[in-house]
């Protein structure tokens, strides 16, 4: 008979680094407001490069599901490494990252070095809108793209596949640094993303480029 403790729940891997980020984030209204204007993730790519920052990807890198889909919310991180081993558990995060978001969140995935596996797919993506997440911004492959649509959640990401990341993929940290296609990503970081591309502004310049934006 084999005896241990049961395997944990697909996507239910509880990472060795987990942070908890601060209460507070963009004001919904302004959010509402944001999303109304045109070309907005050129509008803020253009104000981050008058400040100095290089945290604008391109869609040809990280591409949208949808064409029409417009998102402005807070990242929640999430980082894979790949599986030393081709034994034990599972260890996709994705429901445990669910557990650290609000309302509004953005779940940023860095997974570059398995660009063939996937991790997020239809089961994830639901799981994701019933904690609140209103998008997914990956730097690897996704799959299941018919149930990812279905649900409802928005999405850009570099690859698609129809091989599971389970038992390929590491989850390694939730709520840190990434480094997403090149560029610096902050836990906390405000993502605005369109058909044209994805800007991650800092938190604590979002307001003030959002009033330029709005011309408030």
């Amino acid at each position: 008979m084999t005896t241990g403790a049961p395997e944990p729940e697909i996507g239910a891997w509880r990472p060795p680094r987990i942070s908890v980020l601060e209460a507070g984030g963009p004001d919904p209204a302004i959010l509402v407001r944001l999303r109304e204007v045109p070309a907005l993730s050129a509008a803020f790519s253009d104000e981050l490069d008058r400040l100095g920052y290089q945290t604008v990807l391109p869609a040809s890198i990280l591409e949208p599901l949808r064409r029409d889909d417009v998102v402005v919310g807070r990242a929640l991180t999430l980082r894979y490494l790949p599986m030393r081993t081709v034994s034990g558990p599972s260890r996709l995060a994705h429901k445990t990252a669910a557990q650290e978001a609000r309302p509004g969140d953005v779940l940023v995935v860095s997974a570059p070095s398995r660009p063939t596996v996937s991790v997020l797919g239809g089961i994830a993506a639901r799981a994701l809108v019933a904690a609140g997440v209103v998008a997914a911004v990956v730097d690897g492959a996704v799959r299941d793209l018919d149930e990812i649509d279905a649900s409802g959640l928005m999405l850009w990401s570099s690859g698609r596949t129809p091989i599971t990341g389970r038992g390929r993929l590491d989850a390694i940290e939730i709520n840190g640094p990434l480094d997403l296609a090149g560029i610096a990503v902050e836990p906390g970081d405000v993502v605005v993303a369109d058909r044209s591309g994805i800007a991650f502004v800092p938190a604590e310049r979002f307001d003030e480029l959002a009033a330029r934006i709005l011309g408030a």
